[in-house]
C-alpha cells in the first residue's frame, strides 16, 4: 500500500474491476494507452503496469527487456 488515498471509483469501474479495488490504494492512472496489434509502447519497466479488463478474445504482445 502506498497510502490511504482511495482508488478512482470511476477508473476502477472502467478499467481494473478484475482486480479487487481495496489493492489499489494510494495507486492512479498514469496513462491508458490504447494498443492495436504492430504497436510499439516503450516504458521505464520499474513503473508497475496491468492490461485492463476490456480485452476481447485474446491477449496478444511481445516483450523485450534491455539492459544497459
Amino acid at each position: 500500500m502506498y497510502s490511504d488515498k482511495p482508488f478512482d471509483r470511476s477508473d476502477h469501474e472502467k478499467y481494473l474491476k478484475h482486480e479487487d479495488i481495496d489493492n489499489l490504494k494510494g495507486m492512479e492512472i498514469e496513462l491508458v494507452y490504447k494498443w492495436n496489434p504492430g504497436d510499439l509502447l516503450i516504458f521505464d519497466r520499474t513503473n508497475l503496469h496491468c492490461s485492463s479488463c476490456n480485452i476481447q478474445d485474446k491477449k496478444i504482445g511481445l516483450t523485450t527487456f534491455t539492459k544497459k
